[in-house]
């Protein structure tokens, strides 16, 4: 008899829960629509799931009152096991192999996973399928649901090239930069000043792979950016919107291939080159990649010969004021080196006209 009140209460139980789960699917389909309810219904499915061993091992003390024999303890600890192994581990491991990528995305950095030294003007279409990191999915497809949008931040270890727009997010970079042993572009911009920029060459001994540097449109003095030299292992530079700094700076960087110094803003008040702004960048004997190449600059009366000390120097862009003569007599002393040559507000012609700059992928 009283077997049969227990099943009884079971029966009553269950159709009352199911019920409460009726009236509740009803609610939410009224109230929040289609497409909400099944993602809580998929959320809900998965909770149930990965709970499964957690409830196995209530519905044992329920049993026992509690009390626990020793072969139901080796079970609560068998299905306890089952619950950390299955559901537990595989969020903390994809968490936790996810650490630097949450933490800058999170600030509003923008993660590569690849640099600019990779991008391969021969065959373009490389660089745009890699540019976007892999959607490959390390959580089981049953636990997603209850992981919301963590397998859309990168890995770790996929993290190639970090943009840093201001110096908060020089300092998360500062805070797992343990985690990023694959980095190897670093570009500062935007807001970033002296401050973040000192932070930032503090950690050049915590990037050793990092051989390629961008600087753009920054806040930053030449001061700051003569701090930057402790990267001198960078084979990439980029410097767009900034002068180059003085005290021969740039000759610190003695590995570079490729120095890109840029700015097209009609804004930029003019600058007149002397030979004195050229000889620190002869000085780079490795250098096979040269831009020159900022708006209303002013390169007529610059000896462009001074270069020819670059005998590694493939490809050379300049512009804007040059005289086509100058470049005829560069192109004597260099004659492996193709010369884009641009004076304003046309093209030097003729011979003077060669193929698009194009920087090599970095080796």
């Amino acid at each position: 008899m009283q077997g049969h009140n227990i099943a009884k209460k079971i029966r009553i139980s269950a159709l009352v829960a199911l019920l409460v789960v009726e009236f509740g699917l009803y609610w939410l389909i009224r109230s929040r629509g289609w497409e909400s309810t099944t993602t809580f219904g998929r959320w809900s499915w998965s909770l149930m799931v990965a709970i499964f061993p957690l409830a196995i091992i209530g519905l044992i003390l329920f049993r026992n009152g509690i009390r626990i024999k020793l072969r139901s303890a080796f079970v609560c600890v068998g299905f306890f096991a089952a619950f950390l192994s299955l559901s537990v581990m595989p969020i903390t491991r994809s968490r936790d192999a996810r650490t630097a990528g949450i933490a800058l995305t999170n600030s509003g950095a923008t993660l590569r996973p690849v640099s600019a030294g990779d991008f391969d003007y021969d065959n373009p279409s490389s660089y745009n399928d890699r540019i976007r990191f892999s959607s490959a999915d390390d959580i089981p497809e049953w636990l997603s649901p209850l992981v919301g949008n963590l397998a859309a931040y990168p890995f770790d270890a996929e993290i190639v090239s970090v943009t840093l727009k201001n110096d908060q997010q020089i300092d998360t970079l500062a805070r797992v930069a343990a985690r990023m042993k694959s980095l190897r572009e670093i570009e500062i911009y935007a807001e970033v000043t002296d401050a973040g920029a000192s932070k930032l060459a503090s950690l050049a001994g915590e990037f050793p792979n990092v051989n390629s540097l961008r600087i753009t449109l920054t806040e930053t003095t030449e001061d700051g950016l003569k701090k930057l030299s402790t990267f001198a292992g960078a084979k990439f530079m980029l410097i767009n919107g900034q002068p180059l700094p003085g005290d021969n700076w740039i000759a610190n960087f003695k590995d570079l291939e490729t120095l890109l110094l840029r700015d097209e803003r009609k804004s930029l008040n003019q600058h007149t080159w002397q030979d004195d702004d050229l000889r620190p960048i002869a000085e780079l004997k490795e250098l096979k990649q040269l831009e020159l190449f900022v708006f209303g600059s002013d390169l007529s009366k610059v000896d462009l010969t001074v270069l020819s000390r670059l005998a590694q120097l493939r490809h050379l862009r300049v512009g804007f004021q040059i005289q086509p003569s100058q470049v005829e007599s560069l192109k004597r002393e260099l004659p492996n080196c193709s010369i884009d040559a641009w004076w304003s507000p046309t093209r030097v012609p003729g011979s003077m006209t060669c193929p698009p700059f194009m920087p090599q992928r970095l080796r």
